[in-house]
């Protein structure tokens, strides 16, 4: 897994989550994150667009970021997910808790208002 970090503007800072999330790499997906909001919290976007794979961890890490960020009232989205990452998203019956857009710009223009 790779994680490319974007800032835009102020508003949102933007994760391009690469290859695959899973038991693995979940840890490393955390400690990434952990890490930014040392810095303080801002909206996150999660770019999955070259995710081609995610398993119960993965899903497991993904709720956990959505539920602190909820926690602080800060924006949290999931953009560009491939039909494969959809589908196990829908298996497992999570696709109303984890706020889902098509792209950043939709997202970014939820957050900016």
């Amino acid at each position: 897994m790779e994680v490319l970090i974007h800032k835009h503007n102020q508003h949102a800072i933007i994760l391009e989550i690469r290859g695959e999330l899973d038991m693995y790499n979940s840890s490393k997906l955390k400690t990434t994150v952990k890490s930014l909001w040392k810095k303080g919290r801002t909206p996150l976007i999660f770019d999955l667009k070259d995710l081609f794979f995610i398993d119960s961890s993965g899903i497991g890490v993904l709720i956990y970021f959505y539920m602190q960020m909820n926690d602080k009232k800060q924006p949290f989205y999931l953009v560009n997910l491939r039909s494969t990452v959809q589908k196990v998203i829908q298996l497992t019956g999570i696709e109303d808790l984890l706020p889902i857009e098509h792209t950043i710009d939709n997202a970014l223009s939820l957050i900016t208002g």
